[in-house]
């Protein structure tokens, strides 16, 4: 019998048996297909080639919509409204502008993957039990899905604020209730001790002298990594340091704790009589900018041989929120610092500040003064 003419259906001989398979080309697999076995049935074999076949041609279809336009209203113009698109001359919203780069990224990988499901779904079909399901389907990776639940809940609130578009006026993300504690997605609550910080920094200056300055910048300013790479030595006038915070955009002036500025000053001068000026205080070995990629391999060699665990860059700002709290500052002079919104400094102190020996300490020396009962004085 002659071989069959099905595109990407392939047969052969092994062990004296006739079997089939689906075997794609580059092309198609480069769009997320893969080769598949498809058994000895000839009929069976024919028809699920055929369908598989058809896939491809729907899954072409939509890529080459999403290349010539958009039907209105849909997941796939929703999408283009929020993150922008050239080709139709879409502004990015505001909401997706104000995200740092590395959230823009962190967000295009869960609405492309999305997008591949929803692509020409109309946006008014979309209720909380739909939002739900999809929450729900995620269920073996709970970090992963809290995180997907916060960007289409972003996604619908630009839906929200274009009713004419897409005809909704409540978020169907609402209601939908996150993973926690239960599911194993617990609040971290960790942040650096001063022993721990003396062990990274006896390490950094040994090894790493720009990473051992990066942790100052970080730990007695308060602000991103990212911040404070962009921090340039003209920022700084002896007493305090601008910052432009990329995330929010705002610009701030931060007074510099007696150690960062003893630091600060002798890592200027000491790249002065190297016979570097100016640039910013963070510099690569040519003297450049750091990408913050680039930053933060260094940081973690370091960070390998100092033997700690369980601590992060990440923690470090909340450190120093934590830090500034147990110094008796409010939480608007510590927001005056850091540039975290009040609402997050409370969200910070309540998930990261542990209850610590000194906390209770100050508690009951609070409760003496008030009963007017002297510390020598108080009854055995």
């Amino acid at each position: 019998m002659a071989k069959v003419k099905i595109p990407y259906l392939v047969e052969f001989t092994q062990k004296g048996r006739v079997y089939f398979a689906w075997r794609p080309g580059k092309h198609v697999r480069a769009l997320g297909f893969a080769n598949e076995g498809l058994g000895t049935d000839r009929h069976a074999a024919i028809q699920r080639a055929m369908a598989k076949n058809e896939q491809v041609a729907r899954e072409r279809a939509r890529l080459k919509d999403m290349e010539t336009g958009f039907v209105p209203g849909t997941f796939d113009h929703l999408v283009r409204v929020y993150r922008g698109s050239s080709q139709d001359k879409i502004k990015p919203s505001k909401a997706w502008n104000k995200l740092a780069d590395s959230t823009q990224g962190k967000y295009n990988t869960y609405l492309d993957r999305f997008l591949k499901k929803f692509h020409s779904e109309p946006i008014l079909d979309f209720t909380t039990e739909i939002i739900n399901s999809i929450h729900s389907s995620m269920a073996h990776e709970p970090h992963a899905a809290n995180y997907a639940l916060s960007v289409l809940s972003a996604l619908f609130r630009e839906a929200r604020l274009h009713t004419s578009l897409f005809g909704i006026t409540e978020n169907p993300c609402h209601g939908v209730e996150r993973y926690g504690k239960k599911e194993g997605v617990a609040p971290r609550d960790v942040f650096w001790s001063q022993d721990q910080q003396s062990t990274f920094l006896e390490v950094a200056h040994k090894l790493d002298p720009e990473v051992a300055m990066g942790f100052y910048l970080m730990v007695y300013s308060g602000q991103r990594l990212s911040d404070c790479l962009g921090m340039g030595t003209t920022d700084f006038d002896g007493d305090k340091i601008r910052v432009v915070q990329e995330k929010t955009d705002k610009k701030i002036w931060v007074p510099c704790h007696q150690v960062l500025k003893a630091k600060i000053n002798q890592h200027i001068k000491d790249r002065a009589q190297a016979g570097h000026i100016g640039g910013n205080i963070l510099q690569t070995i040519g003297h450049q900018e750091f990408k913050k990629r680039y930053f933060s391999s260094r940081w973690d060699k370091v960070m390998a041989k100092t033997g700690l665990t369980n601590l992060r860059r990440h923690d470090i700002r909340s450190t120093a929120v934590i830090r500034l709290a147990e110094a008796e500052c409010t939480t608007t002079e510590i927001a005056s610092i850091t540039g975290h919104s009040l609402t997050n400094v409370e969200s910070i102190l309540a998930h990261y500040w542990q209850r610590t020996y000194k906390q209770a300490e100050n508690a009951i020396s609070k409760l003496e003064k008030s009963e007017n009962i002297a510390p020598e004085k108080a009854p055995k």
